[in-house]
């Protein structure tokens, strides 16, 4: 039987070594840094089956190609967040 001093340090123990969330180790610095943009579009089968033909022929991710339309997309606009309304 465990004397009463070597249970108050083993509860000790169980209260100042938190345990580590799931969910901590799934985020990391480099990613609390990126906004996430979820969208739902409504684009024909036949498109949507092309767009990731056309995908995987590039060896490109589907989301790396959205990426890459918005980046170009704020490119060629940024001029209008200059403009005064």
């Amino acid at each position: 039987m465990a004397s009463l001093k070597d249970e108050i340090v083993k509860q000790e123990k169980k209260v100042t070594q938190p345990k580590k969330s799931p969910v901590t180790k799934l985020t990391s610095t480099r990613n609390k840094k990126k906004n996430f943009a979820s969208a739902s579009i409504q684009v024909e089968p036949v498109m949507y089956q092309r767009f990731k033909q056309i995908n995987q022929m590039n060896g490109q991710s589907n989301n790396a190609v959205i990426r890459n339309l918005i980046a170009q997309y704020v490119r060629e606009n940024k001029e209008l967040l200059d403009q005064e309304f």
